[in-house]
């Protein structure tokens, strides 16, 4: 039989071998995990398992990665030095992925993280099947197949972690390191100072600076991508709707709203908010109480963006006179 039709077929078999090996191992775990969860009393150590999901899921992207730079100096310098170790670094990276992805469907099962878990357990999934196939074409395929597979698993294991990330730190977690439209604590104080009825005006500026605050305070938790205790702060009708205890607001009444008395609560108490990150300042406290207090009044028409958006309008440069 020819030479390169062998070669072809091996790198075939490679190929197909992990995809049998996901549908006979993953899929099993991941149906396992569902039954799991249908039963409240669940087992103490499935839930424990799962929690070491974050830990140990870190092992595959930093495995892998350093595996493609290492390929990466080998190619520039064409030589073939790190092979061994580029080997067993994608072995470990694949093995640790198999792990971490038994824990996350432990873990995804065994609680309300929002709607971004698919996307996020199915993209690591598919890393754990890229980074199979790729181990087994190190020890036998071409050149070409290894550094594809290599790189594609790389970028797939990226993607499933930036998921990951929203999940646990919000769907604004790079975005709210930008530079954003709030205002000084010399500006949100002046609201305060404010006794009668606001014009329209103010209650947009007002509003704007709750929304701010919510966005880069909250939405983490209590937004589009995850809703601990059913409660999200992210639109007009779920702020005033709600989570499972009920009502967060109390129009004219901050001392009567749960969402005021717990930002307020000394920061080792279990209930404060936000449960994570810095404590909001004295200012974004007094602006969200005088909010409340205003009767939480929200702007009719269209809303003004927390977040800065640059001007896209092409602008013609000043040339100097000509002389």
């Amino acid at each position: 039989m020819d030479k390169n039709l062998l070669v072809q077929k091996r790198d075939t078999l490679h190929i197909r071998l992990p995809i049998v090996l996901f549908f006979l191992f993953i899929m099993p775990i991941s149906l396992l995990a569902q039954d799991v969860s249908q039963d409240e009393t669940t087992f103490w150590l499935w839930s424990f398992l799962g929690r070491l999901h974050p830990m140990v899921v870190h092992f595959p992207i930093s495995l892998l990665f350093v595996a493609l730079l290492l390929e990466m100096i080998a190619w520039k310098k064409k030589k073939a030095d790190f092979q061994l170790a580029i080997k067993m670094l994608i072995g470990v990276g694949a093995l640790s992925a198999m792990v971490s992805v038994v824990l996350g469907l432990l873990l995804a099962n065994a609680g309300d993280y929002g709607s971004s878990v698919p996307i996020h357990q199915w993209t690591g999934i598919g890393t754990l099947v890229l980074a199979v196939a790729t181990t087994f074409s190190y020890f036998k395929s071409s050149r070409t197949v290894q550094k594809t597979l290599l790189a594609v698993s790389t970028l797939c294991v990226l993607v499933a972690g930036h998921f990951g990330a929203t999940l646990t730190h919000g769907e604004d977690y790079l975005s709210s390191a930008w530079p954003s439209s709030g205002t000084s604590d010399q500006k949100l104080f002046l609201f305060t100072e404010i006794k009668g009825p606001l014009n329209q005006a103010q209650i947009q500026e007002l509003n704007l600076q709750v929304r701010t605050i919510l966005a880069h305070n909250c939405y983490s938790c209590h937004g589009r991508a995850k809703s601990k205790g059913k409660l999200r702060l992210d639109t007009k009708e779920f702020i005033f709707t709600g989570g499972e205890n009920g009502e967060v607001i109390v129009p004219n009444h901050p001392e009567q709203s749960e969402l005021i008395r717990r930002i307020n609560l000394p920061r080792h108490n279990k209930d404060k908010m936000p449960s994570k990150g810095e404590r909001l300042s004295n200012a974004e406290i007094e602006i969200l109480e005088s909010w409340v207090k205003h009767g939480a009044p929200w702007p009719e028409g269209k809303e003004k963006s927390v977040y800065r958006v640059a001007a896209l309008e092409p602008r013609m440069s000043a040339f100097p006179a000509a002389t």
